[in-house]
């Protein structure tokens, strides 16, 4: 490695020296549509709302119109896209002027293969010899030339040059310049070898390859060992080339010739013609072209004499030979947990933190990284040289009862698993049993696809992690198994001479299936634990592979007759040999748990087995079977097991007392880029436990809307997407489209008017993706591998067809006299639209109730952008579109001004809320004030104390109605602040058209609080104080939460 070729950051900040305390934090996602000024224009906005940090994605430049930033191509250079260093510098400034940090996501697992990754194209152009080959998980040897399979094409590399998709380009800019195939939007730079060929033909090489003593013949493998002075000749002949526009003029001629834009009768200059022969020689494709054109010919025999091979992706997929980010072929895996590769990758965020331009960390997919807390550990270390307390947070998927390693240098995580806590806590326990009893019988029907049919959530999810083993990641389970094979001969776990025995391939059969199968029962996403440590977390992730490699054992045993294999003391010592790299337990390996020092290739394959997990097991849960399952769609998010749908008032206690000891610094998130819908969607989804009866009537009665047809031998749609469908569009159905259009109040409940076209035409195209992601990720009739545009062509016209008809339905309904009986085609809509107002209505409170939890329970809140009013929004992409941040500001406005204008606080025989506009923001809750007014109040008591949330007590309550209220205290020193909120939407009234609840419910308090006559508490929501005497305090009904604040004497709001 060279890091000093990289380039340093060339900026000044010169900002004091300032540590704003965690509060707030508000996630921005930044590309060309919204950049660093675009997000610098917020600031204001954000300060005056409450945030004390702004938490960016990615920052680095990414691959060109990248809407995400997470394919990065330059972890070094801020992205020019985004507006570059200069208005990166703007936007720290203005951040540090409003006394506000910044936290960075960054991805250290992975980069994107492309043209202008410069690390990358030089590996690409010097094969294994590249200065940076090492920066890569690349396995050269496992290609028998040492090349880098490529598996970016459509059809065969034979049909790919047969119809001019390949094409030959010259560039002379220098960060690209040279000889490159273009394929569509990729572009993939030539080796020294075959550029030196073409340029041979112009430019006079001969002097400069005997200056550097360099065999004259470039097509030798002589040349190709002399890779330093290759290299320097290579560049010396770039330069020549761009230097002279006559050379340029000729390499783009050959250019066109090649690609059949122009014709020439001369013959090939001879290297030429030597290339084409020895590429004959070596390759099928220049084979193919032997009697066809010369321009065929030679493009054919130049992607021979790459450092890389170009291949179809359906059918080479097997033969990577690079690690990915999940599936995807274009992510590369860096190896961080080489010193160098960390600095090379890391210089700008280290020196960002030594210039005090971030304050915090956020690091994407920790579970790619091969060693996690050798790299955390590297990141603590630069927050300590630069004189910063450490703010590093890690997106981390945890499963049931399951924590960060204590062990790791960080401040928590990205909050998956707060999101999924607060979920099971307001699932209805009685509705879910009845909305699974009722699933578990509708289950069976014949038009269930069979590999649904009737079967429980861990089935399907065992089986999808299955399939992601072995049909998305067959290349690295092939990489795992042919080592197990190898280490399990040299370990003699069976005998044999021949090294290419017939036992060393059914060896490899049986260790491919050990592995996924185990893998697959894994009851965590990864592992962590070393050869040689013995802590409480290597204890524990052995259990986890013991237990799942016990499981796999039992399932393979189960499997039916047609699938055991005949060598069944093959595939035990297979397991055995597993059971002791991860486990130590079986007595011939090793004692059971007992330290033990693997031997370096052993300890690298429990490393890769580690590493490999996460990906297949999240791509068969989180991105296969949680679309196959509906249930409850909404528990189907990031992180969560749908099986697991409640969780009572006690063990979500115990859960947010362990974040407080341990990790009171991790976010405390309900929606962010990545999960499957926004908070507002899952909180209306959630109540349909709370209405069973109506959804199951509506759900009977569905066809009507959507009627079942047939293709190709297909149910469309089968009844299990249905649900999924109906349910998320009761989540998603507009009160209005909030963030386009300013509808009034009567036009959400009493129906004042319909769905225009303004609406519904976004509405049903934002739900046709939707569904087409949901169908393609559920991989049961199309996928994203093998699409099936009839099926899906088919299934969303149904679908866009049920909408069309819905909107034209509510519009004739609305227009009717609401009392009049509807007709028959309207008995449906207005059953659908009756419960969408009830679920409107539940789903409003829940978010108020889940936006008080996020603010007030251990941990920091963070808003994901756009969440400070309702916001309906689904999976990624559509969680991605731009936020009206003109209008939220002019609604704080309007917030701040009504609470500076309140007048005084006052006592709790008044009414609350004489003087401001609370009764109007509640009554109108579907403009989305009251949410951003609760917001504004919330952060408001964090950014007043802010020690009290991080450091203060977390003590809880007990309610009158545990079951569907929670309570709790925060206390410190200076203040005492008691919170309860209902968490449940079920009390309630169909006709009420208000947020108001129906019932009474009470909190008790414990002794030692202030309770004295004369000491006032200060609801900071309905401004107003209240003495406490009773020993009880009751929960107003008006849908808010109550958030009470000890103050010595009455103040002003």
């Amino acid at each position: 490695m060279h890091p000093e070729i990289y380039p340093r950051l060339l900026m000044t900040l010169n900002l004091n020296d300032y540590k704003p305390k965690p509060s707030a934090t508000y996630r921005l996602q930044l590309n060309h549509d919204f950049n660093f000024a675009d997000a610098r224009a917020v600031v204001p906005y954000l300060s005056r709302l409450g945030i004390s940090h702004v938490y960016l994605s990615p920052i680095v430049s990414a691959r060109p119109g990248s809407v995400h930033c997470y394919d990065g191509i330059d972890p070094g250079r801020i992205n020019p896209e985004l507006g570059g260093e200069y208005e990166f510098q703007l936007l720290v400034e203005a951040l540090h002027d409003h006394r506000m940090g910044t936290i960075l996501d960054i991805v250290p697992n992975h980069l994107a293969i492309h043209i202008q990754n410069q690390y990358m194209r030089d590996v690409l152009i010097h094969g294994p010899d590249s200065r940076f080959a090492d920066m890569f998980d690349i396995f050269f040897d496992e290609h028998p030339r040492g090349k880098i399979v490529l598996p970016f094409l459509g059809q065969p590399l034979v049909d790919a040059i047969r119809d001019r998709e390949i094409t030959l380009e010259f560039k002379t800019q220098d960060e690209v310049r040279g000889f490159c195939f273009c394929y569509y939007e990729h572009r993939f730079p030539l080796s020294v070898v075959s550029t030196l060929a073409l340029l041979g033909c112009f430019v006079s090489t001969d002097e400069l390859l005997r200056k550097f003593s360099v065999p004259l013949e470039p097509d030798t493998q002589a040349f190709r060992q002399q890779s330093d002075r290759t290299r320097n000749v290579y560049e010396h002949v770039l330069t020549m080339a761009r230097d002279d526009e006559n050379v340029q003029a000729q390499l783009k001629e050959i250019a066109h010739w090649i690609n059949g834009h122009e014709s020439t009768a001369a013959p090939l200059p001879e290297n030429l013609q030597r290339l084409i022969a020895q590429g004959s020689q070596e390759s099928a494709a220049t084979a193919q072209f032997q009697n066809g054109p010369d321009r065929l010919r030679l493009l054919a025999a130049l992607t021979e004499f790459q450092n890389y091979e170009l291949e179809y992706w359906k059918t080479h997929v097997r033969n990577l030979n690079y690690r990915r980010f999940f599936n995807i072929n274009h992510l590369i895996g860096v190896r961080v947990e080489d010193e160098a590769v960390f600095q090379l990758t890391h210089r700008l965020y280290l020196d960002l933190l030594r210039e005090k331009a971030i304050q915090g960390l956020r690091v994407d997919h920790i579970d790619g990284l091969r060693d996690p807390a050798a790299y955390l550990q590297r990141l603590h270390a630069a927050f300590a040289h630069a004189g910063q307390p450490p703010w590093i947070l890690v997106e981390k998927i945890l499963g049931d009862n399951e924590y960060l390693p204590r062990s790791w240098h960080v401040q928590g995580a990205t909050g998956y698993e707060f999101l999924n806590h607060v979920n099971r806590l307001s699932t209805s326990p009685s509705g879910f049993q009845q909305l699974a009893q009722r699933y578990r019988m509708f289950n069976t029907g014949e038009t269930i696809p069979v590999v649904l049919r009737a079967k429980p959530f861990a089935r399907l999810d065992l089986e999808a992690r299955r399939r992601a083993a072995l049909r998305l990641f067959p290349a690295e389970l092939d990489r795992l198994a042919r080592r197990f094979t190898r280490l399990a001969r040299e370990s003699r776990v069976y005998s044999t001479e021949d090294v290419d025995s017939p036992d060393d391939a059914r060896f490899f059969q049986q260790a491919r299936k050990v592995i996924a199968e185990s893998i697959a029962h894994l009851s965590v996403y990864r592992t962590y634990h070393a050869a040689d440590m013995e802590t409480e977390q290597d204890h524990l992730d052995r259990q986890h592979w013991l237990g799942a490699i016990h499981a796999a054992r039992e399932s393979i045993q189960k499997m039916p007759a047609r699938r055991k294999s005949v060598n069944r003391a093959l595939r035990e010592q297979a397991f055995n040999l597993l059971e002791f790299i991860c486990v130590g337990e079986h007595a011939e390996y090793g004692a059971r748990f007992q330290p033990r020092r693997l031997q370096p290739e052993q300890a690298d394959l429990l490393a890769d087995l580690q590493q490999l997990s996460g990906a297949i097991i999240a791509k068969g849960h989180e991105d296969t079977a949680l679309y196959r399952h509906a249930l409850l769609v909404s528990q189907n998010e990031v992180g969560g097991e749908p099986a697991l749908a409640t969780l009572s008032t006690h063990d979500f206690h115990r859960f947010n007392a362990i974040r407080f000891a341990d990790w009171p610094l991790s976010l405390n998130v309900m929606s962010t880029h990545d999960t499957k819908r926004s908070a507002d969607v899952r909180a209306r989804i959630q109540c349909i436990a709370d209405t069973y009866g109506d959804w199951a009537r509506l759900e009977e009665t569905a066809a009507e809307f959507l009627p079942v047809t047939h293709k190709n031998g297909y149910t469309v749609p089968h009844p299990i997407l249905a649900r999924f469908f109906w349910q998320s569009l009761l989540g998603f159905w507009p009160l209005a489209d909030l963030e386009n259009t300013d509808y009034e109040f009567e036009s959400v409940i009493a129906r004042g008017t319909g769905i225009d076209d303004s609406i519904g035409s976004p509405l049903r195209h934002r739900m046709r993706d939707y569904m087409q992601k949901v169908i393609r990720e559920a991989r049961v009739h199309t996928s994203w591998v093998n699409p099936d545009s009839d099926y899906e062509d088919a299934l969303l016209k149904e679908i866009d067809d049920a909408i069309a008809k819905l909107i034209e339905s509510e519009s004739r309904l609305h227009h009717d006299d609401r009392s009049t009986t509807p007709g028959e085609r309207d008995r449906f809509a207005q059953q659908f639209l009756t419960l969408t107002e009830r679920l409107a209505i539940g789903g409003a409170r829940l978010s108020l109730a889940w936006l008080t939890l996020a603010c007030m329970c251990p941990g920091v809140p963070d808003i994901y952008q756009g969440g400070e009013l309702w916001n309906f929004s689904l999976v990624d992409p559509d969680n991605r579109r731009r936020v009206d941040f003109r209008r939220r500001e002019k609604i704080l406005q309007q917030v701040v001004y009504e609470l500076e204008h309140a007048g005084d606080w006052h006592d709790s025989t008044e009414s609350p809320g004489q003087g401001n506009g609370l009764p109007e923001w509640l009554r109108k809750w579907p403009d989305g004030k009251i949410k951003m007014y609760a917001l504004y109040r919330l952060l408001q008591l964090r950014r007043e104390h802010p020690d009290l949330f991080v450091h203060g007590s977390f003590e809880p309550l007990i309610t009158s109605i545990p079951e569907e209220a929670i309570a709790f205290l925060r206390r410190s020193d200076e203040c005492v602040v008691l919170i309860a909120a209902r968490t449940r939407a079920r009390s309630s009234r169909p006709e009420y058209t208000s947020l108001r609840y129906a019932d009474a419910a009470r909190v008790s308090l414990p002794e030692g609080l202030p309770l004295k006559e004369g000491l006032l508490w200060q609801d900071i929501l309905r401004l107003r104080n209240i003495s406490l005497q009773s020993g009880q305090v009751d929960l107003p009904e008006d849908g808010l939460p109550l958030i009470l604040v000890h103050k010595a004497a009455p103040e002003h709001g």
